[in-house]
């Protein structure tokens, strides 16, 4: 994928979307990751990234050919199906275990224990994970 992205490590296709809902108004829609887009859309969308087209969201909404709601579900769609599509998910098969480890640590109320999981992720991500998964 850095290859294809001309040394980024980050995806064009990944970057595009995620600039697109950080801004202030995309992130106003309720139910961001949540709800569904018109799947004729998000596969024209992902066509034009496939042929690395570029891809410019408010020119949605501004030549109203879809609304602002529609144009951030379509943008989450995507890094959604992105991610689903990756042949090994960014937090690896190999720390499936210690993910699930994590979820079961307690992070409660007192410092320690918030420590405690604020240390076993700091671990996980930064000794563990590979290289390009942590770009």
């Amino acid at each position: 994928l850095i290859e294809q992205s001309g040394g980024d490590p980050i995806p064009r296709t990944i970057r595009t979307c995620i600039k697109f809902l950080e801004q202030d108004s995309s992130l106003d829609i309720e139910g961001v990751f949540r709800r569904s887009a018109k799947v004729n859309i998000v596969k024209n969308v992902q066509q034009s990234f496939n042929l690395g087209e570029n891809v410019d969201f408010e020119s949605f909404i501004t030549s109203n050919e879809m609304s602002l709601e529609s144009t951030v579900h379509v943008a989450a769609v995507i890094v959604k199906s992105f991610l689903r599509e990756l042949p090994e998910p960014i937090l690896t098969f190999q720390l499936y275990e210690d993910v699930i480890n994590f979820q079961q640590i307690s992070g409660g109320p007192s410092p320690e224990q918030r420590q405690e999981k604020l240390s076993f992720a700091k671990n996980l991500v930064l000794n563990r994970l590979p290289e390009p998964n942590y770009q």
